[in-house]
């Protein structure tokens, strides 16, 4: 089991791999420091009315003057906006995280207080520097901060794997357990949540289009719906022949739309549309033959098809097509 510091510098690692986070924004970070530390006592001020006065994290003061508390924090923040925190800013990071969790202030409760100062920080940075550099400035402090959440947030997970392991559960099976859980509860959330649901982020602004796309969303669902019921098989087929019709009804309809206005990147939509076609009829075939069954991936697939479709390659000729007076 890694202590403090090893668990600090895996989150460390792995954080700034995703977020991009480097010594640049160290050096950016000193070079407005003296400004920016200023702020330190207001940001302490945050802090406290998002923590301390909040009904479901005040167990955080037991034991604590809040005034103190709140000075913490301040040191804690004048070293991440120094630019230079020191070797074990990032251990007592991960002991700040492990405080909150002691006190029963869960990681939402934490990503919030975050989100209203890294608000307040962009607000200023856009006051005291020109617009260039205050986007730079905030950029830096935002990567980060982010950084030092996940190691906050990520305590609770080495908090309970040391918890575990005191009791002679070693940390292979925790994760073990924890992964048939939340596969448990994807499983659980499948039968109460439809597959997809419509918004206008999925429209592509063209209306007989988007008409059509709902009705694959609302196939899908019944689909769905058929499969986490346990509805019989000839139901289901039924859906999923009623699903591939449609879908070759629906891709037809688009490459005649492209073929009438001359859209120039019609080949490459159409191979698109035969290999997503290809891909659902084959599973209409293996179902029917007895060769396979509804599953979580099969689902996983199916939504991911037809939102990437819309919000990816359909999009794409939006503006062609509108200019061309399709509605």
């Amino acid at each position: 089991m890694k202590n403090i510091v090893e668990f600090a510098e895996t989150v460390l690692t792995e954080t700034v791999g995703v977020n991009g986070h480097s010594d640049k924004d160290w050096e950016t970070l000193t070079a407005v420091a003296a400004t920016t530390t200023t702020w330190a006592a207001d940001f302490a001020q945050i802090y406290g009315s998002t923590i301390h006065n909040c009904t479901y994290t005040k167990g955080l003061l037991e034991g604590v003057n809040a005034a103190d508390h709140q000075a913490s924090f301040a040191v804690w923040y004048e070293a991440l906006v120094s630019g230079k925190p020191g070797e074990v800013f990032w251990a007592e990071t991960c002991l700040i995280g492990l405080y909150h969790a002691a006190a029963d202030v869960n990681n939402r409760h934490v990503i919030a207080m975050v989100g209203r100062i890294q608000e307040e920080f962009l607000k200023r940075a856009l006051e005291a520097f020109d617009q260039a550099q205050a986007i730079e400035v905030y950029g830096a402090f935002k990567r980060a901060f982010d950084t030092a959440l996940a190691v906050m947030v990520d305590s609770y997970l080495h908090a309970l794997m040391l918890g575990m392991s005191e009791i002679g559960i070693n940390e292979r099976l925790v994760t073990r357990i924890r992964k048939v859980a939340i596969r448990q509860m994807i499983n659980k959330a499948r039968s109460v949540l439809p597959l997809i649901d419509w918004s206008d982020a999925l429209s592509v602004g063209i209306k007989s289009i988007d008409d059509q796309h709902k009705k694959l969303i609302v196939l899908l669902n019944a689909l769905h719906d058929s499969g986490t019921t346990g509805k019989g098989n000839e139901q289901i087929k039924e859906i999923l022949s009623e699903l591939l019709a449609y879908t070759v009804s629906h891709f037809a309809y688009e490459e005649n739309l492209f073929e009438e206005h001359g859209y120039p990147d019609t080949a490459a939509h159409k191979e698109a549309h035969l290999a997503l076609t290809s891909q659902v009829s084959k599973f209409n075939d293996e179902f029917r033959a007895g060769n396979a069954k509804l599953s979580g991936d099969l689902f996983k697939f199916l939504r991911t098809w037809l939102t990437g479709h819309i919000r990816g390659t359909d999009r794409l000729y939006t503006p062609y097509l509108v200019k061309r007076g399709v509605k």
